[in-house]
Order: structure tokens, then C-alpha cells, then sequence
């Protein structure tokens, strides 16, 4: 297997070596490069309801234990029918003025988060 090649940017590879040393820093200075620790995917049922899904990265039997399946609709303007139905988008974080989803920071005892949906078929 060839290795990847980088162009752009600086990473820090799981050996320790840089793709760019020459350039100093590496991306995780950034906060908008620094890789997720987890990444949770829920999926909408024929039911219509929002479950998580167990064996995404950085998710393990704790941190599914206290998330539950919740009801969502179409009509409906929960959090989760907006992500499943309505292609809501958000970003939180501690580090920010409280907002109207701190309290996913709270359910899923995190420091930050975002949401993406994306139709991953019939």
C-alpha cells in the first residue's frame, strides 16, 4: 500500500511524523481540524423513530447505555425530526454563549458537537 500524500496541510500521523514538517505547526492548533473523538449515527426507522447506532467510532456500550430511541415525524419540530426530516444543521459548544442546544451537550456528556444529516438511502 502507497502512502498517502498531503498537499496542503501539516497532520500529525498516528506514527508521530509530520506530512508537512517543514511548515512548523500542524492543524491541530486549529480547532476546526482537531478529529472527532466519537462519531454517533442515528438513523430514522420506517417507525419513525430516531435511533442511535451501536459501533461508530469512539461509541461503546456506556455511551449508547444512556441514549434512547425517540418518536420523530415530519410534521413534527423536535430536535430530532428536524435532523431526520428537516436536514437541520447545528454546532455547539461549552466555549460558546449557552444556546438552544446545550442540552446536547448535557444527554450526550460532551464538551462540543455537530449534527449532520445526510439521506443514506431507502
Amino acid at each position: 500500500m502507497e502512502p498517502i500524500s498531503f498537499t496542503a496541510h501539516n497532520i500529525k500521523l498516528e506514527n508521530g511524523e509530520y506530512t508537512k514538517p517543514e511548515m512548523g505547526g500542524d492543524v491541530s492548533q486549529y480547532p476546526c481540524f482537531v478529529a472527532a473523538r466519537r462519531v454517533l449515527f442515528w438513523q430514522v426507522t420506517d417507525e419513525h423513530i430516531l435511533i442511535p447506532i451501536a459501533g461508530a467510532h469512539g461509541i461503546d456500550d456506556e455511551c449508547l447505555a444512556h441514549l434512547r430511541p425517540v418518536p420523530c415525524g415530519p410534521a413534527l419540530d423536535d430536535l430530532g425530526s428536524r435532523g431526520g426530516y428537516q436536514d437541520l444543521r447545528f454546532r455547539a459548544s461549552r466555549a460558546d454563549e449557552p444556546g438552544d442546544f446545550q442540552f446536547v451537550l448535557d444527554t450526550l456528556k460532551v464538551e462540543n458537537a455537530i449534527a449532520v444529516p445526510w439521506r443514506a438511502g431507502d
